[in-house]
């Protein structure tokens, strides 16, 4: 080299624009060829113009927000432009002013919305706490699968403390070595147990009241042992919080 190289030759200029839907396309097919192709349109600030099939960053890509209809403006993107081949690239994605979230030190969020449904992932070291969240959708599950070819994956979860579980809902418990109770049948059940013997009871005393007056004993024989004890009380055997299909 004989001397140094123009500062020009590496310019590279810094724009901001907005993720736009063309007015001429299907929403659905064009995002889904956007995600495809790594490219979208953008709306470059200050009257720059329109941009179609811009190169995006997967990282990018991965944080961009696309506008409702074509009249809507989406995130807002840094663009970068080389001069020497005039190549446009998204590299980064800012929040607008009514996208913040309000961010402090030791927390963390990422986040997706959709027409009002969003999944969020959301730390704070700062409390020890993290958080999942999906709320809303045609589905609305949080899944976790573990799986192998022996069939004989494990799930490992340990807590020196409470676990706690809240559901509208109905528990349920598909497989496993040990069958489990049915609450409800158990209860149905013993109160028939009881009534068969409570009957059976009342019509042993009716026989002893004959045998007795042949057998003078018979009956205090039989009533002895059962001094004290009565039939089992199961009103509380059904459990109100955790419920069995």
């Amino acid at each position: 080299m004989n001397g140094p190289i123009s500062s020009s030759q590496f310019y590279v200029g810094v724009q901001y624009g907005y993720i736009i839907i063309p007015s001429d396309v299907d929403r659905t097919i064009f995002i889904e060829q956007c995600y495809r192709w790594e490219r979208v349109s953008i709306l470059i600030e200050r009257g720059a113009g329109v941009i179609h099939e811009c190169y995006i960053t997967r990282s990018a890509l991965k944080e961009i927000e696309f506008p409702d209809s074509t009249e809507k403006l989406g995130s807002c993107i840094l663009l970068l432009t080389d001069p020497q081949n005039a190549q446009p690239i998204i590299f980064g994605v800012l929040s607008k002013e009514d996208e913040s979230q309000l961010l402090r030190e030791g927390y963390f969020e990422l986040s997706k919305k959709y027409h009002g449904n969003s999944v969020v992932i959301a730390g704070d070291a700062s409390k020890g706490v993290l958080s999942l969240s999906v709320d809303g959708g045609e589905l609305t599950q949080l899944n976790i699968s573990v799986s192998n070819k022996n069939k004989d994956a494990t799930i490992n979860i340990r807590c020196r403390g409470n676990i706690c579980l809240e559901m509208d809902g109905t528990l349920k418990i598909n497989t496993g070595s040990e069958s489990m109770v049915k609450g409800d049948e158990l209860k149905i059940q013993l109160d028939a147990t009881n009534t068969y013997l409570n009957e059976l009871k009342s019509a042993i005393d009716a026989a002893l009241l004959i045998i007795n007056a042949v057998v003078p004993g018979c009956q205090i024989a039989f009533d002895n042992p059962l001094i004290g004890k009565s039939p089992g009380d199961y009103t509380n055997i059904r459990s109100i919080e955790s419920f069995l299909d």
